[in-house]
């Protein structure tokens, strides 16, 4: 029964919380080693596709300056009407917003990974002929 708790406790904190505590700068580093590495050339057929899909991860990247500068700007222009639980609320918001982000780039890319298992298919069902 103790190697039932400690592994509900390490289950519970290591597992879910320090990981998806982790989860947005493993999505941030991830878009940012993707756009370093990409060439800019494109041998896909759905040029639009794979488009916005580094279109993705450039707003990831660029993500958190922006909503640092956006934070910086309301709390300027609110002056008092900025609280301390807004300035929470605004943090909290940056620090997870990659995560939808990424999300929406996932389910991109389960597409494209379709669309390129077709297009190899295609291609070797070509050689044959």
């Amino acid at each position: 029964m103790k190697d039932f708790g400690n592994a509900i406790l390490k289950g519970l904190f290591v597992d879910i919380i320090f990981n998806y505590l982790k989860l947005p700068l493993k999505i941030v580093g991830s878009s940012v080693s993707k756009i370093n590495s990409s060439d800019g050339s494109n041998s896909s057929e759905f040029v639009v596709l794979v488009w916005f899909k580094n279109f993705l991860d450039a707003i990831i990247v660029l993500f958190y300056p922006i909503a640092v500068i956006y934070i910086i700007w309301m709390y300027f222009e609110l002056g008092d009407y900025f609280y301390y639980e807004d300035f929470i609320y605004s943090v909290i918001a940056t620090y997870f917003g990659p995560i939808s982000i990424g999300f929406v780039k996932e389910i991109l890319s389960i597409a494209i990974v379709k669309i390129t298992k077709i297009e190899q298919i295609e291609k070797n069902t070509n050689k044959d002929i």
